[in-house]
């Protein structure tokens, strides 16, 4: 089973890529979520599909995130580095830039740096 990280999973390309990942579970799991400023879209994202990881990647939200409303199976990272962990992660296997522009090239390079197979949406 490969295990998928979302950059953008609250985009429309990114929301359907959840849709695809929820239609195959025997072949494909949600390993990770990242989401810049729509934190609460990524919390009931994480609800439903309990990944590993979920970041915002604004940090400036950072406290007004409620921790409180995303899956207890879900450990919450913010800003670059949290992009970072979640796309080095020896766990995540493909990785699915769904951001538009520049936004999404630092995820996608440290997962194709780490030797993933890396996705633009």
């Amino acid at each position: 089973m490969k295990q998928v990280a979302v950059l953008g999973s609250t985009g429309s390309i990114g929301t359907n890529c959840l849709q695809v990942l929820d239609a195959l579970p025997e072949r494909l799991s949600l390993a990770g979520v990242t989401a810049h400023r729509r934190w609460q879209e990524l919390a009931q994202q994480t609800q439903t599909a309990h990944p590993r990881w979920a970041v915002v990647t604004d940090e400036s939200l950072r406290a007004e995130v409620d921790r409180t409303a995303f899956s207890s199976k879900t450990e919450l990272l913010f800003g670059e580095s949290g992009t970072e962990r979640l796309c080095s992660a020896p766990e995540v296997d493909v990785v699915v830039s769904a951001i538009v522009g520049a936004a999404g090239l630092r995820g996608t390079w440290v997962a194709l740096e780490c030797g993933k197979t890396a996705v633009n949406g």
